[in-house]
């Protein structure tokens, strides 16, 4: 029986946050391109940059999120009520402490950060925004750290994550739908400021945050009461791990978070919505490739404290799985990303550089393939003896992108530079954890991961070099919504054909194998 609700909550986990994440991202991919058409290059590298402050804000989160779901596991495999309650109040108290201190620090971003912008400190951009956009855009971390993160943690770990992000659907899919309304009003008031449209849309996501933690506790208050009954427990005692959490938390900030912010202070602000915009096609492959590998993560949590042998067997497979799928979601995005630039940014040509596309197409890869990495690091709760190579990485991505912004001047050879640096630090993080991560917590060689990541690169190699035969006959084509859809069916088919032709031989041969048995 925990088998099968394993399996129950792992599809759940998988299939609807995808189904929602799809919707989100078509919204969201039309909401960016009227951005760009109605407010302009200027404010979306603007918001672009505060969101990636606010990462560095959250940082006073200290992982404690991560640190509370792993002390979650334990009494939920063995349902042991009063501990439950006790991590739970635990993660309201610390993270109410928490809040205070990141109230303190959004005030005081919103001060600061307009003057380390260079179009603010040159004049060609007001103070006002920035200062706006960090005060409103920080209002969902504030909601979540007093009202709803320890019922989000709570749902997470008992393999509801699925439910939460039912319950968010206010927040994923109601902030982008209603951007694209208040952009589609404008047409009927044309005299509009856009600084004043901004703002209108900066309090509706506000707003909106607001509800979805609301609907969140109300949930989890009535479909799990008993989480409210025993407030004499409380646990906190999580901070010896958050202190070997904190520098992968840090690293993780400096690597995924610093560009934008490198770029609006080195460049400007329309410098950073190009980079912003391929990065926002990465980010979204990222995020759907992310909720199919990581939505068996909690079930492997609960099954390392149950049965350890069968938790490696699992995990191999999961493994070989996630690798393969990597793989094709790599192969799709290359193919894939030429001829949706060209559709998606057709009336700004100097955003179609072959270069960044390669780059980006590169930057995904490597940094997905680490996923497997980071899953079998968090179940474990082995931070310690892998922190180093979080530092690791975050020291050359930054090194990296600090030395070409200083080098070069031109915007074109600093969009190139900071874009070479995430490959460059994602492949160094791989390789790292290869010959460590599977050592520590499998025991076994790392020969053997390295042998299925050279097949996997030496078919991205193949793929590539077809992609440069083609690119000629791509570059002729007017792509226009119908004509990429076409292709983007083309790619899907051309994709997953042969890999469901291949399952079904396989299962039929394993079945035959069994029936002789």
């Amino acid at each position: 029986m925990a088998g099968e609700s394993r399996k129950k909550n792992t599809f759940y986990n998988f299939f609807i946050p995808t189904l929602f994440m799809i919707g989100t991202v078509f919204l969201k991919f039309f909401e960016v391109r009227l951005f760009l058409s109605v407010l302009g290059d200027e404010i979306n590298g603007l918001q672009s940059t505060a969101g990636q402050v606010l990462a560095y804000l959250n940082i006073i989160e200290l992982g404690v999120g991560s640190a509370f779901i792993f002390h979650f596991y334990k009494p939920l495999a063995e349902r042991d009520t009063l501990r439950i309650c006790a991590v739970f109040n635990g993660a309201k108290i610390i993270m109410r402490r928490i809040g205070y201190v990141f109230a303190t620090l959004l005030i005081t971003a919103a001060f600061l950060y307009p003057f380390l912008i260079k179009d603010v400190r040159s004049g060609q951009f007001p103070f006002i925004l920035p200062f706006l956009t960090i005060l409103l855009l920080g209002l969902s971390s504030i909601y979540g750290y007093f009202i709803s993160a320890p019922e989000s943690l709570f749902l997470t770990a008992n393999q509801k994550g699925y439910i939460q992000r039912i319950l968010g659907i206010f927040s994923s899919l109601g902030i982008p739908l209603v951007s694209i309304i208040i952009f589609y009003s404008v047409r009927f008031f044309p005299e509009t400021d856009k600084n004043f449209l901004y703002i209108v849309i900066l309090c509706c996501k506000a707003g909106i945050s607001f509800l979805s933690s609301l609907i969140t506790v109300t949930y989890v208050r009535r479909h799990y009461p008993f989480l409210y009954r025993h407030k004499e427990e409380k646990d906190t005692s999580i901070f010896g791990m958050t202190k070997d959490l904190l520098p992968h938390k840090i690293a993780d900030l400096l690597v995924f978070n610093t560009i934008p912010i490198l770029l609006s202070f080195f460049s400007t602000l329309k410098t950073v919505s190009v980079y912003s915009v391929y990065y926002l096609l990465i980010g979204y492959v990222s995020i759907i490739a992310g909720l199919m590998l990581r939505a068996p993560q909690n079930s492997l949590g609960n099954l390392l404290n149950e049965n350890k042998e069968r938790f490696s067997l699992i995990y191999k497979k999961y493994e070989n799985f996630s690798f393969i799928l990597i793989t094709c979601f790599t192969i799709l995005l290359l193919f894939g990303f030429y001829p949706f630039m060209q559709w998606y940014l057709h009336d700004k040509p100097d955003y179609s550089i072959i270069s960044l596309m390669v780059l980006f197409s590169a930057h995904y890869y490597f940094r997905s393939i680490r996923i497997p990495f980071t899953i079998l690091i968090d179940i474990t709760g082995n931070y310690k003896k892998t922190k180093y190579i979080a530092v690791i990485e975050a020291v050359v991505i930054f090194t990296f992108s600090i030395v070409g912004l200083l080098i070069f001047e031109t915007p074109d050879k600093q969009l190139l530079t900071v874009s070479t640096a995430p490959v460059v630090s994602f492949l160094t993080y791989d390789l790292l954890q290869m010959f460590t991560v599977n050592k520590i917590v499998l025991g076994r060689s790392p020969f053997v991961l390295i042998f299925k990541w050279g097949c996997s690169v030496l078919v991205l190699l193949i793929a590539a070099g077809v992609f440069f035969q083609v690119l000629p006959v791509l570059k002729t084509i007017q792509w226009n919504f119908l004509n990429l859809a076409l292709y983007a069916c083309l790619l899907l088919i051309g994709a997953f054909l042969p890999i469901t032709f291949g399952y079904l031989y396989f299962k039929r041969k394993i079945k035959k194998r069994r029936t002789v048995c």
